[in-house]
């Protein structure tokens, strides 16, 4: 098949007659020409004036079909603009546009213009929650992923990836998202949103210096936004990133800039949220009367306000129990613990029983626990709970050195770095290596314990 610019107008209004069915004869009926006139017109023999095009089209029932150059030109533009409202997140805007598109199915020539007609309507149809319909569209255009350019594979890959998003697949959307990167794309790629898809999608895969790399590329662009629930939702993320690598200073100052903004417009469910987070890591950072005084506050708010989140309410009673057990109020930490307990299982639930074992480190059993259940678990899981295997690699090893278990302890130690190291990982992404050396970040924890043989005896 001849490329689309080859093509005569002609061999157009042919493929198009084949395609609906309709006779050379049926077509000079409707225009009130005889049918040698429409052959020659199809073979390029015949000349037609844009009046003859008009009544043509309208015979064929493609009023709006683009055929000319302008025509293919100012459509290209019509889907650049419903993308430019889609990333506006105007999507009842976006569907008006889309709505006054022709379909380009039928124009079968005009293949790569048609994959991006085919990838807008899946942008759209994702963006207002009709994954199942999306997802039947985006896998009907794979056929012709071989007849696409830049463009339809950039917009091809950015949605395979939010189909897997969907799907809570990170791994497999972080692999579309930074192909979709790759690919050069100047009008139908949104910098912005690709970035933050992939800094979120590290964040959710325990990778905290890979998701800072494109969360902080985030920040410079929007810089001037900073007033804005965008750029709160970005301090956001880049705070629980920050804690997890132990820069604490960090995250503090870029949960409480968060903290303010939320609070100025009343953002009561994020801001409970992150009241929670703040205290959390007030209480790492040695001041847990005062991260306890914050989660009684999101407490506050969240029973004032009926949330009815069980999720976020539990994260609340596991931010207040951390900051109980570092005051040593071991009763109300059992409280809160309890409470706990009767609400959830699964990942919390193993949290609620950890913090109950450091309680009790005396005890075989909790010691016991925390080692062969929390820190394996929490050590495979997503990056803030990877923080908190850590944090109990630490209160264990710290333990385990006064009771003289030095070769418990370097054993700890030892899963502690490895944690960390995996965390820290940028060797995968060629981006976050160009931007981070080794060195950026370095983690404030005691050296190895050096035991003699004497204390592996021990």
């Amino acid at each position: 098949m001849k490329s689309p610019s080859k093509l005569t107008l002609g061999q157009k209004l042919k493929m198009i007659r084949d395609i609906k069915g309709f006779t050379q004869g049926f077509v000079a009926q409707k225009i009130k020409r005889n049918t040698m006139y429409v052959s020659r017109l199809e073979s390029g023999q015949a000349d037609c004036s844009n009046t003859m095009l008009v009544e043509i089209k309208k015979a064929m029932q493609i009023e709006n079909a683009p055929l000319l150059e302008h025509e293919l030109i100012v459509y290209r533009n019509r889907l650049i603009v419903c993308n430019d409202l889609l990333n506006a997140g105007r999507t009842y805007d976006a569907r008006e546009a889309y709505i006054n598109l022709f379909p380009l199915y039928i124009l079968s020539y005009e293949q790569d213009l048609a994959f991006l007609h085919s990838m807008t309507e899946v942008r759209l149809l994702f963006q207002e929650n009709n994954f199942l319909a999306g997802e039947e569209r985006l896998i009907a255009a794979e056929a012709y992923l071989d007849k696409i350019g830049n463009d339809g594979f950039h917009l091809y890959h950015y949605n395979k990836a939010k189909l897997y998003i969907y799907n809570c697949d990170n791994k497999n959307a972080l692999r579309h998202l930074l192909k979709a990167h790759a690919i050069k794309s100047d009008d139908f790629r949104n910098e912005i949103q690709l970035l933050l898809d992939i800094g979120i999608c590290y964040c959710d895969m325990g990778r905290p210096l890979l998701a800072i790399v494109y969360l902080e590329r985030v920040s410079i662009l929007t810089r001037d936004e900073r007033c804005s629930s965008f750029q709160a939702y970005i301090n956001l993320a880049l705070a629980a990133s920050y804690f997890s690598i132990n820069e604490l200073t960090r995250a503090k100052n870029l949960y409480e800039n968060a903290i303010l903004y939320m609070r100025a417009i009343n953002d009561t469910k994020m801001l409970c949220d992150s009241l929670g987070n703040l205290g959390m890591l007030y209480c790492f950072m040695g001041n847990p009367e005062d991260g306890l005084a914050l989660c009684n506050e999101a407490l506050i708010y969240y029973n004032d306000l009926h949330l009815e989140q069980q999720l976020l309410y539990e994260r609340l009673l596991i931010s207040r129990a951390w900051c109980l057990l570092k005051l040593k109020a071991h009763l109300q930490c059992k409280d809160v613990l309890m409470e706990g307990r009767d609400l959830t299982g699964g990942k919390l639930g193993i949290m609620f029983d950890a913090l109950g074992h450091l309680m009790t480190l005396d005890e075989i059993s909790s010691t016991d626990y925390i080692e062969t259940v929390a820190i394996p678990f929490f050590g495979k899981s997503d990056f803030v709970n990877r923080y908190y295997a850590i944090h109990f690699c630490d209160i264990l090893e710290s333990h385990y050195v006064k009771r003289k278990s030095l070769k418990k302890a370097k054993i700890i130690a030892s899963i502690s770095r490895d944690i960390y190291k995996e965390m820290l990982r940028v060797s995968d992404d060629t981006i976050a290596e160009q931007t981070f050396s080794a060195s950026l970040v370095t983690r404030k924890k005691k050296p190895f314990i050096q035991t003699s043989k004497q204390d592996e005896a021990v």
